[in-house]
C-alpha cells in the first residue's frame, strides 16, 4: 500500500512538474494578452474531451477575443474577433508575414517553397512568379480546357464503375483527391499517370503528399515537440527527410523529363503559348536567367502549387458535398438552378459559373461553416508589435481562429445552420470579405493567392456532380461531421454517397472522353 501511495504522489508530482515546464507562465512585466492556465487548457482537452477548436472558442468566450500561452519554447497568441483580425493584417502585416520554422517539412533540397518562406526577397520573387507565371487572369483563361477535359474524364470514370444504370456506392475523398491532383499535374508538368490504377511515380508522390497533409493537420507542429521529446523530434525529422528526398527525386523526374524533350524538340506545345506546362515556361525562364531559376526554385513552385491545391481543395468539396447530402433542400435548390441555367443537352462549364449563383452559396457556406484550415497558415511575428492594445514578442507564432470567427452568433444569423442563402447576394460576399468576418482563404500579403482558381475548379465540380448525377446518403443516418483537429480540417470517415446516373444524361455520359 505504502509502495502504492509513494508511486502515486511520484506521478503526480512528476506530471505537475512536466504541465508547468509545457505550458510555462510569463515571467516579464509587459501587458501581454490574457494567458489561460494549463490547468485549464488541459481541463478542456483532456477532462472535458473538447476540441482543439471548442477548447480555443471556449477560451476566447471567457477570456475574450486575444489569448496567449506557451507550449515548450513557442509563444502563441490566437484572435479570435474580426477586429484584432483586421489589425493584424494591415497595421501589423508587415511584422506578421513571416512564417514558423515548424513549416520546415515543405522544403526542396533545404529551401524553403512559397507557402512557408520566411518574408523577404526569396518569398517576394516565388509569389510574384506564382501569381504572374500560373495564377493570372490570362493564365487561368488558357488553362481551362485542361481542368474541363479532366473534369469529363473523372465523370466518366464515375459512370462507367458503377453509376450507369443501378445505383452504386462511391467513396468521394479519393475521388476528389483524383481529379484534383491530376487537373493540376496536367496544367503543371502536361502529363497525368496518376490515380488509383496507376504504380507510377505520380502516384508516389500524392503518396507523399497525402503524409505531408496528414502533418501539416496536427496541432503540434515539429517546433512544440521539440521542447517536450527531443527523440520524438528526431523520428519525425527522418521521415520529413525521407519525404522531401522521395519528392525530390520525383519533381526531378518531371524537370529531366521535360529538358530531353526540348533538347530534342520533341516537346509539342499548344497552339496556345499560355497553356503550355507552367514547367516548360519555368524552363524559358531558366534558359535566359540561370542564377534566378534554379533546379531548386522550378521544383519548389510545382511543389507549392501542387501541395496548396490539391487536398485542401479537395477536402472542401468533400465537406461542401457531406452538407447537401444533410441538406437536401440546398441539393434540390442547386439542382434546379443548374437545369433552368444550362440544361441537360452539355456539360456545365466554368463560363455557366456567374449564372449559377446558388452552387457558389454553397462553396461560401462551406468555407464559413467547415473551413479546412480552422486556424488557416500559422503566423510569426519577426519583431514586437502590439495587437488590441496588448504587446507580442518577437518569434511569437499567431493562429487566428477563424473556426471561432465564422460561428460568432454576434457576426452571424443561426452560425450553426448551414445555410447557403445567407451569401445570396455578392454584396454580402463582399462585405464578409470586407470586415473579416470571413477569412477562408486567409488576409494580408500572405493571403492565399489561389482563391480564384479554386472557386474555378470547386464550382465547376460541385456543379458537374449535380448535374449529371442522383446523390442520396448510404444509410438514412446524417452524414457523420466528425473531424480530425489541426491546422487541416478533414473529415474523421471519408464521405461515401449512393450515385446514379440521371436520366436525361445518361446519353451526354456515354459521349464523355
Amino acid at each position: 500500500m505504502e509502495g502504492t501511495q509513494l508511486f502515486l504522489l511520484v506521478s503526480t508530482l512528476s506530471l505537475v512538474l512536466i504541465l508547468t515546464r509545457v505550458f510555462r507562465p510569463r515571467s516579464d512585466k509587459r501587458q501581454t494578452p490574457p494567458s489561460p492556465s494549463w490547468l485549464r487548457i488541459f481541463h478542456h482537452i483532456f477532462w472535458q474531451r473538447n476540441t482543439v477548436t471548442e477548447t480555443f472558442t471556449r477560451l476566447a468566450d471567457r477570456y475574450g477575443p486575444i489569448i496567449s500561452f506557451s507550449v515548450g519554447s513557442v509563444d502563441l497568441v490566437v484572435v479570435s474577433s474580426p477586429e484584432l483580425v483586421h489589425e493584424c493584417f494591415t497595421k501589423n502585416d508587415v511584422v506578421l508575414a513571416d512564417r514558423p520554422g515548424g513549416s520546415a517539412i515543405l522544403r526542396v533540397d533545404g529551401q524553403p517553397i512559397v507557402a512557408t518562406a520566411s518574408y523577404g526577397p526569396l518569398w517576394r520573387n516565388l509569389r510574384r512568379l506564382a501569381a504572374q507565371e500560373f495564377l493570372s487572369p490570362s493564365r487561368l483563361t488558357a488553362y481551362k480546357q485542361v481542368r474541363e477535359d479532366e473534369l469529363r474524364s473523372w465523370l466518366k470514370t464515375i459512370f462507367t464503375t458503377g453509376a450507369s444504370h443501378t445505383c452504386s456506392k462511391v467513396e468521394m475523398r479519393s475521388k476528389f483527391s483524383d481529379l484534383l491532383f491530376n487537373t493540376l499535374m496536367m496544367m503543371i508538368v502536361g502529363r497525368r499517370d496518376f490515380g488509383e490504377d496507376s504504380t507510377g511515380a505520380g502516384n508516389k508522390f500524392l503518396r507523399n503528399l497525402h503524409v505531408i497533409t496528414e502533418m501539416l493537420s496536427s496541432i503540434n507542429s515539429l517546433d512544440f515537440f521539440s521542447y517536450l521529446c527531443p527523440t520524438l523530434l528526431k523520428t519525425l525529422e527522418k521521415k520529413v527527410k525521407m519525404i522531401q528526398v522521395e519528392m525530390d527525386e520525383v519533381l526531378q523526374e518531371f524537370l529531366t523529363e521535360h529538358k530531353r524533350n526540348r533538347s530534342l524538340s520533341l516537346a509539342q506545345p499548344r497552339q496556345d503559348s499560355m497553356a503550355n506546362p507552367l514547367v516548360d515556361t519555368m524552363l524559358d525562364l531558366q534558359d535566359a536567367q540561370p542564377d534566378d531559376y534554379s533546379d531548386e526554385t522550378v521544383k519548389g513552385m510545382i511543389l507549392t502549387l501542387i501541395v496548396a491545391g490539391t487536398d485542401t481543395v479537395s477536402l472542401t468539396l468533400e465537406w461542401a458535398f457531406t452538407h447537401i447530402l444533410n441538406n437536401p433542400d440546398s441539393l434540390k435548390k442547386a439542382r434546379a438552378e443548374i437545369d433552368a441555367q444550362v440544361g441537360t443537352n452539355r456539360l456545365v462549364q466554368e463560363q455557366d459559373l456567374p449564372n449559377l449563383p446558388y452552387t457558389q452559396c454553397i462553396l461560401h457556406e462551406t468555407l464559413r461553416y467547415t473551413p479546412t484550415g480552422p486556424f488557416l497558415v500559422p503566423h510569426m511575428s519577426s519583431d514586437r508589435c502590439t495587437i488590441g492594445g496588448y504587446e507580442v514578442a518577437k518569434g511569437t507564432v499567431l493562429l487566428v481562429n477563424a473556426w471561432a470567427i465564422h460561428r460568432d452568433p454576434r457576426l452571424w444569423a443561426s452560425p450553426r445552420t448551414f445555410l447557403p442563402e445567407r451569401f445570396r447576394g455578392e454584396e454580402d460576399v463582399a462585405q464578409s470579405h470586407n470586415s473579416c468576418k470571413w477569412v477562408a482563404f486567409g488576409l494580408g500579403r500572405r493571403k492565399c493567392p489561389g482563391e480564384a482558381i479554386a472557386y474555378k475548379i470547386m464550382g465547376l465540380t460541385l456543379a458537374a456532380l449535380i448535374q449529371c448525377f442522383e446523390w442520396d446518403r448510404v444509410g438514412e443516418n446524417s452524414v457523420d461531421l466528425r473531424a480530425t483537429e489541426g491546422l487541416l480540417r478533414a473529415k474523421m470517415n471519408p464521405l461515401e454517397a449512393m450515385c446514379r446516373a440521371r436520366v436525361g444524361m445518361k446519353e451526354l455520359l456515354q459521349t464523355l472522353e
